[in-house]
C-alpha cells in the first residue's frame, strides 16, 4: 500500500513539474494548474482551522494555511518571471 501511495505521489509531482516548468505550455495554463493545486489545499486547511476544536490544532492548521498561501505565491511568481 505504501508503494502505491508513493507511486501516485511521484506521478503527481512529475506531472506538476512538467506542466509548470515546460516552456511549451502557455503561462496562463501553468498558472491555472498551480492554482488548481493550491486553492483546494488552502480552503481545506482553513476549514480545518475553523472547524476543529483545540487551540494547538487551530494554530497548526493556520500555519499550514499560511504555508500553502506562501507556496502558491512563490510558484506563481516563479512562473511569471520565466
Amino acid at each position: 500500500m505504501d508503494l502505491v501511495i508513493e507511486l501516485i505521489g511521484e506521478l503527481l509531482s512529475a506531472v506538476f513539474e512538467l506542466l509548470t516548468e515546460n516552456e511549451r505550455v502557455p503561462k496562463p495554463a501553468r498558472i491555472a494548474v498551480t492554482l488548481m493545486l493550491f486553492i483546494p489545499l488552502i480552503v481545506m486547511s482553513t476549514l480545518c482551522a475553523v472547524l476543529i476544536e483545540g487551540v494547538a490544532v487551530k494554530v497548526l492548521f493556520a500555519l499550514v494555511t499560511l504555508f500553502f498561501i506562501l507556496g502558491g505565491f512563490v510558484c506563481v511568481r516563479r512562473i511569471i518571471k520565466k
